[in-house]
């Protein structure tokens, strides 16, 4: 059957190359980085700007963060997404 899935290949596929608590210690300083990041308060074209590049640096060392966590390219994040500030 296609969708009979041998579990060990599930575990293996999604195994985490750190450890558990470094890769949630690392998670959850992002997510607070994230969150401030979208309470920054915008008023000129200039901190617009200074945000936007701040976001773009964040959403990229994510990606690589991700990459570096997880065993398999599953979880690799949907560059085409995009999130407005």
């Amino acid at each position: 059957m296609a969708n009979n899935i041998d579990s060990n290949l599930v575990r293996v596929l999604t195994e985490l190359i750190v450890s558990r608590d470094s890769a949630r210690i690392s998670l959850e300083e992002q997510i607070e980085k994230g969150q401030a990041l979208k309470g920054l308060a915008v008023g000129s074209h200039g901190m617009f700007e200074s945000v936007k590049n701040d976001f773009k640096n964040w959403r990229a060392y994510n990606i690589e963060l991700i990459k570096r966590i997880f065993y398999t390219d599953k979880w690799k994040y949907r560059s085409h997404q995009t999130v407005v500030l």
